[in-house]
């Protein structure tokens, strides 16, 4: 725990400082003095060293190493920025003053306590020891490896999230791997919003806000303790349209304002593809800028920008997996020899995603698909069907308020457009759940006064209320998860608890040699790929061998057999 205290505090220490030179520069670069904050700042700097780590892994491992020049660059930051860094120095102890304040202090704990149960648990996503911690060990072990999807699709996702992870995990140092990037950018987000409905508590708009942050734990505080790439996608969407809707329900858009939550929805295709719909905003916001900011030297600026942070990301894909963008099957115009097979990039295309099924009416196969949401997972469910149905909220609190204006039901709708997108596109709750609760809530948001009335104790009683429930059902669910093994504070003082998949079982694993003598091992039902050497298989898909005499050379498929053994529809090419 400790261990991974001090990580969190250097992942937050190096990030804001190369958010205050990123935001030095977009300043340059757009000749305006751009407003941001904490978590904005700490976004933009995730950029910045995304575009880092991703040039240098074309030739080194990402590994703790890596952070030495990024350290002498933040210290220097603090000597010739000197008075930006001060300012977040000021804005981070103004902001824990807040939270910590006697009135507010219930409200806080409650947060905290559910936020740090989940801190110290195992992780409890599922899809870590099928995926993610192999991602990171192959990151921070070695260069990106060319065909590394031959040996598992699922190694070249590729979301930004991984390779900072890799060079913050310390896994040879420490002896084990920390990851303390979903921690820090999941408190922060929680502490923004919390900011946000402390400031409104005594009025309907501050419970509001209240439920946003709840609905939203269940989305996030699963991936605190986990390397999920999910948590990183889902911060950058709620951050980034919350703050544009705020911005919207304040008055004229300036580009000053709207710099930093744009950029976050580019850079959040680098994180997870799902959050695509939200590139609907862009085109909506310019049209909304006065006219003397909306020109066309603003989109090359803007255009340059994404080339600094797609193109070392697509090279990583390309290098991977021999397409641009994996595993979409529309981008392959190169062929080289380590190219994941077309039958790989299909089961990873349709892994998971549970698509509505066809049918000879869309709308029966859509109310199949929401019966059966509901069967499985009532609260989930119920919720789909409630964010679906949510025009019915503006209808009902526009006519009994008229507090909107089209601008913010605007930016409201296009996110109602991406939860269709989701619908027809990857129907599983974590993909939408953030576009769910943003499309239920916004509506009160907008419509709801923010100020206090005269019903302000009913309002803050139920607001503590609230967060009084959710941390009691929250700890003790994170408590008696299937992944929460017992554990005691000698077993986690110092190093954070281990997922209870990790065993000592490395004997009798099955493997077959390769060249140079490099065994390949393949995961059965009693050996998992993650007690083992990295080079191991989750599943067969064919034969593979190694394009050379040592490991960083890469792999290339000799014999596709994917077919077989795939449970998933294979379309035509």
């Amino acid at each position: 725990m400790l261990l991974l205290l001090a990580d969190s505090i250097l992942v937050i220490f190096i990030t804001l400082r190369i958010g205050v030179l990123t935001h030095y520069i977009l300043e340059k670069i757009f000749r305006t003095r751009i407003q941001s904050d904490l978590l904005g700042m700490f976004l933009g700097g995730l950029i910045t060293c995304s575009f880092y780590f991703n040039v240098l892994s074309c030739w080194l491992p990402i590994n703790y190493l890596l952070l030495i020049p990024l350290t002498i660059l933040s210290l220097s930051i603090g000597l010739r920025l000197r008075e930006r860094v001060r300012q977040i120095r000021h804005s981070v102890w103004h902001s824990l003053k807040y939270i910590f304040s006697p009135a507010n202090l219930l409200i806080s704990l409650c947060l905290i306590a559910t936020l740090f149960l989940f801190w110290i648990i195992p992780a409890g996503n599922t899809d870590s020891a099928g995926y993610h911690y192999l991602s990171i060990l192959w990151y921070e072990k070695y260069k990106v490896v060319p065909g590394l999807a031959n040996i598992h699709g699922r190694l070249a996702f590729n979301p930004i999230s991984f390779i900072i992870q890799a060079a913050y995990s310390f896994t040879d140092p420490a002896g084990q791997s920390i990851y303390p990037l979903n921690g820090v950018i999941i408190g922060l987000f929680f502490s923004w919003l919390l900011i946000r409905m402390l400031k409104r508590k005594k009025s309907p708009a501050g419970l509001a806000y209240g439920v946003l942050i709840i609905m939203l734990y269940r989305a996030l505080l699963i991936n605190i303790s986990s390397p999920s790439p999910d948590a990183l996608v889902d911060v950058c969407m709620s951050y980034s349209m919350i703050l544009l809707f705020e911005i919207l329900l304040s008055g004229e858009v300036r580009l000053s304002q709207v710099v930093i939550p744009c950029l976050i929805i580019l850079y959040s295709l680098t994180a997870k593809l799902y959050s695509f719909p939200m590139l609907l905003v862009l085109p909506f916001l310019f049209f909304l800028l006065p006219k003397n900011e909306r020109k066309g030297a603003l989109l090359l600026k803007v255009f340059g920008i994404c080339l600094f942070m797609f193109v070392p990301w697509m090279i990583r894909n390309y290098i991977l997996s021999g397409y641009i963008i994996y595993p979409l099957p529309w981008f392959n115009f190169f062929h080289p020899d380590w190219q994941v097979s077309f039958n790989v990039l299909q089961y990873n295309y349709y892994d998971g995603a549970h698509r509505i099924a066809p049918s000879s009416s869309a709308s029966s196969a859509f109310l199949s698909w929401l019966a059966n949401s509901i069967r499985i997972a009532p609260v989930n469910g119920l919720q789909e069907a409630a964010a679906i149905l949510s025009p019915l909220c503006w209808i009902l609190l526009y006519k009994k308020t008229k507090l909107t204006t089209p601008k913010v039901f605007g930016i409201w709708l296009i996110i109602y457009a991406g939860i269709w997108i989701w619908l027809f596109a990857a129907p599983v709750f974590r993909f939408g759940a953030v576009l769910i609760s943003l499309s239920l809530l916004l509506p009160f948001l907008a419509c709801l006064p923010d100020r206090s009335s005269g019903k302000s104790r009913l309002y803050s009683f139920l607001t503590s209320l609230l967060f009084i429930c959710a941390a009691l059902y929250y700890i003790k669910t994170g408590s008696s998860k299937p992944t929460t093994y017992a554990f005691s504070l000698k077993d986690c003082w110092l190093y954070p608890l281990k997922d209870g998949r990790y065993k000592n079982n490395k004997a009798d694993f099955p493997y077959t040699t390769l060249r140079s003598g490099v065994k390949l091992y393949m995961e059965d039902g009693i050996h998992e790929c993650i007690n083992t050497e990295l080079t191991c298989r989750v599943y067969y898909s064919g034969e593979i061998e190694m394009r050379g005499a040592s490991i960083d050379q890469g792999f290339k498929i000799v014999k596709d057999e994917t077919l077989p053994y795939s449970p998933f529809i294979i379309i035509k090419r």
